[in-house]
């Protein structure tokens, strides 16, 4: 029956996405897209003119490969690429409930926790979008990975089975990194998991006479776990920024200013900090007021936000289990800070995957309110099921409206969004591009 709640609910909630159609660039990657048309082409995800056919501005020969499937399967009817999309998002949410269970062994936290990643708002975007895919199938071998890291960390199994756990979490991590960049992290959170849950161990073995906390930590976890995903991410940075790095990608900081970039992600990471707890107005296409000065009202107050989340994780009522999320949260955000220039330095599409951080806290919370309000169950268990329809609410409505609703005017607040559509002429350009790289390739030049 639990089951079947989690495997239902994600899929109900985005039913009505199946009448949508393709959507931003859905058009360059699928429609007018036609190397995914014929499997001869497929060797192109290996050749240095992947970005050229492709259309993806990085290299991500896993989605594209999913576009090939779609296409054999569907051609262009948009249905198909979106239940795809749909199942996707569900194993995700299946996988999420997993991590949480094998993190905190309470079944109400992982309950909630995938409960909250399959309806919440924030996450429409990238399910509904299908050449936003990567954010999905990135996710999915990032967690993939992760449980299979932490199985591989379990002392009651044998050798051998421990062996296969890291060798399958290498190779999902490795599948995660050529999804999407943002996978890249992962070594980081492997390290601040067994920081965060694995001390009284190590101060356990430091009191024994044994290492130094820091010297187990450098000549033990490292040799047997974190190097493997440290080479693969060797691996991987070789490939996006040696042998497959895309010419066209010359991307500055604004006002070609670091000082002026930190002062706008300030600003970006406490807005996302916002839609997480408030999931409105959503758009489709954000933009940042440039700021120049740390007296900027925005930025102030979305530093206020910052520290203030800060403080309370480091508080003594937090567990380990509270600053783990909040660290997936931090950790997986990095990659899209800006701190290597970005095309778009916010879009929701961007927290799928920090978000998986967020909903493990609402799992904690919630069930950390549950207990202090037990005696007032009744009341406490209608506000979450009030907020959960709320959630589920936004969503169908999103879904609805084909991200159309994104364009929406924009409202008086701290950062202001446009309501802008891809240029034509950006559009034509890229669609050019495609165009004359997919005739050279099919030539054989």
């Amino acid at each position: 029956m639990l089951f079947a709640i989690i495997v239902a609910t994600p899929l109900i909630v985005y039913l009505n996405s199946l009448a949508n159609t393709f959507v931003y660039d859905d058009y360059l990657t699928i429609t007018n897209n036609h190397f995914i048309r014929e499997w001869r082409y497929i060797t192109a995800l290996f050749s240095k003119k992947y970005a050229a056919v492709s259309n993806e501005l990085t290299y991500r020969p896993i989605v594209t490969l999913s576009y090939f499937i779609d296409y054999a399967l569907w051609g262009l009817r948009p249905a198909g690429y979106h239940f795809v999309n749909n199942i996707i998002h569900t194993v995700n949410v299946v996988l999420l409930y997993f991590l949480a269970h094998r993190l905190f062994g309470n079944r109400i936290v992982s309950l909630i926790s995938c409960l909250m990643f399959s309806i919440h708002p924030v996450f429409s975007e990238a399910v509904n979008a299908i050449s936003y895919r990567e954010d999905l199938l990135s996710a999915t071998f990032l967690l993939i990975a992760f449980i299979f890291f932490l199985k591989s960390s379990d002392k009651t199994a044998c050798v051998r089975n421990l062996s296969a756990f890291y060798v399958v979490s290498l190779i999902a991590y490795f599948f995660a990194l050529l999804s999407k960049e943002m996978a890249i992290t992962f070594p980081l959170l492997a390290f601040a998991h067994d920081f965060i849950f694995k001390r009284k161990e190590i101060v356990s073995r430091q009191c024994a006479g044994m290492l130094p906390r820091s010297v187990y930590f450098l000549s033990g976890r490292f040799v047997t776990h974190y190097i493997g995903y440290i080479i693969i991410s060797g691996i991987y940075l070789f490939l996006r920024f040696k042998v497959f790095k895309n010419p066209g990608e010359v991307i500055f900081y604004p006002e070609k200013s670091i000082f002026i970039n930190a002062l706008m992600m300030t600003k970006v990471v406490g807005y996302y900090l916002k839609l997480f707890f408030i999931p409105m107005p959503l758009n489709a296409d954000y933009v940042v007021p440039v700021a120049y000065s740390v007296f900027d009202g925005a930025f102030i107050i979305s530093l206020i936000v910052i520290c203030c989340t800060m403080v309370l994780v480091k508080k003594n009522c937090f567990s380990g289990k509270w600053v783990f999320a909040f660290t997936w949260f931090f950790v997986t955000m990095l990659p899209v800070l800006n701190i290597a220039p970005l095309l778009n330095i916010m879009a929701e599409r961007y927290l799928y995957i920090p978000g998986i951080g967020f909903t493990l806290f609402a799992g904690l919370a919630f069930n950390k309110g549950f207990q202090c309000f037990y005696r007032r169950r009744h009341y406490f268990l209608s506000f979450v099921v009030i907020i959960c329809f709320l959630q589920m609410w936004g969503t169908i409505q999103r879904n609805g409206s084909g991200l159309i609703i994104s364009f929406a005017p924009p409202p008086p607040s701290l950062l202001y969004v446009l309501p802008l559509l891809p240029s034509a002429e950006y559009m034509a350009e890229r669609y050019f591009i495609s165009r004359i790289g997919f005739t050279l390739f099919r030539a054989g030049i």
